[in-house]
């Protein structure tokens, strides 16, 4: 009985500790505001003027939304997920435009238009949150 016990308790322990993820986070006043700063330099975007500077913008303002949300705490998991594909497009659109400052303006245009999408749908999820 005391083996039968033990067991049951190590797999809700364990199970647990896997459920802090699945935890909803709260609405929180400074991660909306970031979310639509995103946004605003993914709008904002010239895909006539040298990207390089312009995509450091948004990528600095998702690592501050990264950092400021893992410092929340671990309700934020699902923020963190939630712009993972994003830090992605944008991480492949800095490492290009540091090799090509100006780059082409097709490949722009068409990150851009990804990096609206996903920063829309993230910020519709982040300001639909209570």
């Amino acid at each position: 009985m005391n083996k039968l016990i033990t067991i049951f308790a190590l797999v809700a322990l364990t199970g647990c500790a896997q459920m802090k993820s699945w935890v909803p986070s709260f609405s929180d006043t400074n991660q909306s505001a970031k979310i639509i700063d995103v946004r605003m330099s993914i709008d904002q975007l010239d895909c006539d003027k040298p990207h390089l500077a312009q995509v450091r913008q948004i990528k600095d303002n998702l690592r501050w939304f990264e950092l400021y949300s893992q410092n929340a705490g671990f309700r934020n998991q699902d923020v963190l997920m939630l712009i993972k594909p994003m830090q992605s497009t944008v991480d492949d659109f800095y490492k290009r435009s540091l090799q090509d400052a100006q780059g082409s303006k097709g490949y722009c245009e068409i990150k851009k238009k990804l990096m609206a999408s996903q920063a829309n749908a993230a910020a519709e999820v982040i300001l639909g949150r209570f």
